[in-house]
């Protein structure tokens, strides 16, 4: 189509021109309709995605809001086990603290009730040896082979004034110790 009437002889265009022409326009709005048909049906689509992409975007949102939730009450359960872990500690760390005070106590007693019982054994002891001592001297005085004046001799100590070390047993009597078949006879 060039587009183009030619002039008729008796006034208006010619024929062939003006049904070219026409022809050539109803194809172009035949392909305009297609064309836009094609459109159309393109908007569809693009409608539909759009539709699913928005309910896709609902549900992901829905899951997001429901994951932030959990997130928060995550949080906030690990503040509170970390709290009552805290807590837990600081009673155990308390309740280690004193029992450690009560066993130190407990072993400043005992190192003194040690001390106190050693030094009362050394006690013991000394005059143990000192009685021990005594009793070998007047064994020997006794024993000996001159004869003793018993008026000059120094009086001992008796039984009643010495005093015992606080472990020491009673002290024997001349008649305690004397074995049983002699105390009978």
């Amino acid at each position: 189509m060039n587009g183009h009437l030619r002039r008729a002889l008796l006034g208006g265009y010619r024929r062939n021109d003006v049904d070219a022409i026409v022809s050539g326009l109803e194809e172009a709005q035949s392909a305009a309709t297609r064309r836009a048909e094609q459109i159309e049906a393109a908007c569809a689509e693009l409608e539909k995605t759009l539709v699913d992409t928005r309910n896709k975007l609902g549900e992901t949102s829905a899951r997001e809001t429901k994951l932030a939730a959990y997130v928060v009450e995550l949080r906030a359960r690990r503040e509170e086990l970390e709290q009552a872990s805290r807590q837990k500690a600081e009673k155990l760390l308390e309740a280690a603290r004193a029992d450690a005070a009560r066993i130190r106590s407990d072993a400043v007693v005992e190192g003194a009730r040690a001390r106190a019982d050693v030094e009362n054994l050394i006690r013991f002891r000394d005059t143990l040896a000192a009685t021990m001592r005594t009793l070998t001297q007047e064994f020997e005085r006794v024993t000996s082979t001159e004869p003793v004046d018993l008026e000059t001799v120094a009086p001992t100590a008796t039984v009643e004034e010495a005093k015992p070390a606080p472990f020491a047993p009673t002290p024997l009597t001349p008649r305690q110790h004397e074995p049983a078949e002699q105390a009978t006879a």
